[in-house]
């Protein structure tokens, strides 16, 4: 009898222990540890995120199944776009969204290029349609309003006194004055290409291909350049 009722407890508490699990899975649905996606994972499901992210036009770097930067920074847009967690983690929730994508639309018509300062996301707009939706980082100092797209150059070094590293600042295209976009190289500032922090000294800093699109989709003195806050 008592080795009866020790059995029937046992098997009571694995089934509490079953339930409680599914419910903690439930409420928490991007920890789940199947089929998650993250930075530095490869094969054909990260290849299969990168296009999804390329014909929403978040991605525009090469479909080669590496989670590397450049689909971490798409992620963090769509996620930002989609009111999610922005973590770069692709987990039920990322996914879910992914199944009915929302639609975006220029915030204010004011710019071929529409930089969202206080979201970190930059929109590039051809004939009334976003055709490019990235992260970014700036600074304290980028200025807000309209500006005409200065000077476009392909790459230049520029050493600052105040940091312990030289950076190369890659496309540069001039919005106002000593004011740029431009992307930098990864492996010069690791960890600080382009992070969710505001990283620049005031300049606006896309992924290395948005860069490279803008820097080949504009010219000086053609497309106009809207910041707000």
């Amino acid at each position: 009898m008592k080795l009866r009722s020790i059995v029937l407890f046992m098997i009571i508490s694995i089934i509490f222990s079953f339930i409680f699990s599914a419910s903690i899975l439930a409420e928490n649905p991007e920890n789940e540890s199947d089929n998650l996606l993250r930075f530095q994972d490869q094969g054909e499901e990260v290849a299969e995120l990168q296009k999804f992210l390329r014909d929403e036009n978040y991605y525009f770097g090469e479909i080669d199944g590496i989670y590397g930067h450049e689909t971490l920074y798409a992620v963090f847009a769509f996620q930002k776009i989609h009111d999610l967690q922005v973590d770069g983690i692709v987990g039920s929730e990322t996914r879910r969204a992914m199944r009915k994508p929302k639609e975006v639309s220029p915030k204010h018509g004011k710019g071929d290029i529409e930089i969202n300062l206080s979201e970190q996301l930059l929109f590039f707009i051809k004939k009334g349609e976003v055709i490019l939706i990235s992260h970014i980082s700036h600074g304290p100092t980028t200025p807000t309003g309209v500006f005409t797209i200065g000077t476009v150059e392909r790459t230049i070094r520029s050493t600052t006194s105040n940091v312990p590293w030289t950076a190369t600042l890659v496309f540069p295209v001039q919005i106002i004055g000593n004011y740029l976009m431009h992307s930098v190289k990864e492996e010069e500032m690791p960890g600080m290409g382009v992070p969710l922090h505001p990283a620049s000294r005031g300049c606006v800093r896309p992924p290395f291909s948005i860069s490279k699109f803008i820097a080949h989709s504009v010219q000086q003195g053609r497309e106009k350049v809207h910041l707000f806050r």
